[in-house]
């Protein structure tokens, strides 16, 4: 994951998607969640929380996570 954080940093996509799928989506997802806690602090609202409450959410990742696992495992 490192790795790919650190290619996605140097503006190489490719690189960071072969590293670990997931990297990218994880850099986007952690900006997003500073700047809606920001938002929350400024404003009093709890938008963030609203969305990480969301099962849905969380059982998309988890099917997410594991087609990607299956998908690395075939191809090794």
């Amino acid at each position: 994951m490192t790795k790919s954080i650190v290619h996605l940093y140097r503006g190489d996509l490719a690189g960071s998607f072969r590293y670990h799928p997931w990297g990218i989506p994880l850099v986007v997802f952690c900006v997003w969640l500073l700047v809606v806690s920001l938002h929350d602090l400024l404003r009093k609202k709890e938008t963030a929380e609203a969305v990480l409450d969301r099962p849905v959410l969380w059982q998309a990742v988890g099917i997410g996570v594991l087609i990607t696992y299956l998908l690395r495992l075939a191809g090794a």
